[in-house]
């Protein structure tokens, strides 16, 4: 476990439901949310002008999220913290410790603005 971790982040899980069209969407009106304690959160980076579809500009912003070794965290999760929603950006991370034991987990986080 990181020992400067101060950070409480809330981890929001959206079921799988089917749409009108037969697709499997996540119905994020009825995740349900976890408090998630001893936590780090920092910045990685922040683009600005970027075109995300036809005409739209946005500001992407990225953090890293450091977690407890038993946070319970996949890549289809969002996190909520300060104020701001967060998607998971890619794998969740599970390191190890020199002796093997799970050391802690560590995701990347993205907001997209504009």
């Amino acid at each position: 476990m990181i020992s400067f971790a101060s950070d409480t982040v809330t981890v929001v899980r959206a079921p799988v439901v089917v749409d009108r069209y037969g697709a499997e969407v996540r119905d994020w009106a009825n995740a349900i949310r976890t408090s998630l304690e001893g936590c780090r959160v920092q910045p990685l980076d922040s683009s600005g002008g970027q075109v995300i579809e036809p005409r739209r500009d946005a500001v992407v912003t990225r953090w890293r999220l450091f977690a407890p070794a038993g946070a319970d965290l996949v890549a289809t999760d969002r996190v909520e913290w300060q104020g701001g929603t967060y998607e998971v950006d890619g794998d969740v991370q599970r390191w190890s410790s020199p002796t093997g034991a799970l050391a802690h987990v560590e995701a990347l986080l993205r907001r997209v603005e504009g």
